[in-house]
């Protein structure tokens, strides 16, 4: 118990420890060595200077129909026993007050794939104001007696929540080119040799707090995290008409000896100016990087079309 004593003591100083206010962060000097201080602080301080480099070319997304609505595809067939895909998600009400988009938790090691939820969030307050049941947790189904019932049950809600949503009109959220900054990753030799006009705009969680950044030049964007939301940011959607962002946020739940992944998300308003500085400054996979997947989130099976909020039994 001696042993363990000053490092419990140490951790508990940490947890206790108040979030560094951005004043009080020092800037990283552009010929200044960057240690693990800089890269997992968040600074604060002058704009960034402007790109140097060819500006990328981006494809916008799409637009979803105004009049149309995301909406969830259930289907069934001998296996698997059911499937549910999700989309048009996540979406913004052309009147700009609400954003929809699925909560998903997903099992790997079980008899049944996990759980999926419609959240309908409030723009204004960024509050969840409904929640509609697509899936739930069954762990002990017994498939060639039960898969009819719950097949049933799914298509069900499936049905309920596309009525509601056809109710409205809908525009697609924008997912923007952000580097998805995790303080746990060995990256650091990365920024080292890269000057900050060439440094993307990351986005992270640390300190309870949404933070978008450019690592050791400025602060653009500090939002309390929600306590329902996950730990670790994923994927970032826009929607630039009202300034509506969706952080989708995830985090690793059970007891499973895998990952099994779980997808919270939380409605936040950004800036002009973040918007961009991200436009100047986007997170680009390169021919040198592009297998260290700097823009891209955790590969845990679930990256690809269409989407993480999609089960399949």
């Amino acid at each position: 118990m001696r042993t363990l004593a000053p490092a419990l003591l140490a951790l508990a100083l940490v947890a206790c420890m108040a979030p560094p206010e951005a004043e009080d962060l020092v800037l990283a000097d552009d010929d200044e060595f960057l240690g693990p201080a800089e890269l997992h602080a968040v600074p604060d301080g002058v704009r960034p200077p402007p790109s140097t480099t060819d500006e990328p070319e981006f494809e916008t997304p799409a637009l979803v129909r105004r009049g149309s609505a995301p909406r969830f595809e259930p289907d069934r067939g001998e296996d698997p026993c059911w499937s549910v895909e999700s989309r048009g998600f996540p979406a913004i009400s052309v009147d700009g007050r609400t954003v929809v988009v699925p909560q998903a938790d997903h099992l790997q090691l079980s008899t049944f794939p996990g759980s999926l939820d419609l959240k309908w969030h409030d723009v204004a307050t960024g509050e969840v104001t409904r929640t509609d049941p697509i899936t739930a947790f069954d762990d002990g189904l017994t498939w060639e007696a039960e898969c009819p019932r719950v097949s049933r049950e799914i298509r069900k809600h499936a049905r309920t929540a596309n009525r509601a949503l056809a109710e409205q009109s809908w525009r697609a959220m924008e997912p923007l080119p952000l580097e998805p900054f995790y303080p746990d990753n060995s990256i650091m030799e990365y920024y080292r040799e890269t000057p900050p006009e060439e440094r993307p705009v990351q986005v992270l969680i640390q300190h309870e707090e949404i933070i978008v950044r450019i690592v050791g030049v400025r602060v653009f964007e500090r939002h309390p995290l929600a306590e329902s939301v996950r730990s670790m940011p994923y994927r970032v959607y826009a929607d630039r008409e009202t300034g509506t962002v969706a952080v989708v946020t995830m985090d690793c739940i059970g007891d499973s000896c895998t990952c099994d992944p779980s997808f919270t998300t939380q409605v936040v308003h950004w800036q002009p100016e973040t918007f961009e500085a991200i436009d100047r400054h986007p997170c680009v996979a390169d021919d040198e990087h592009s297998d260290d997947g700097y823009c891209e989130p955790p590969d845990f099976g679930f990256n690809d079309d269409p989407y993480p909020w999609s089960l399949s039994s």
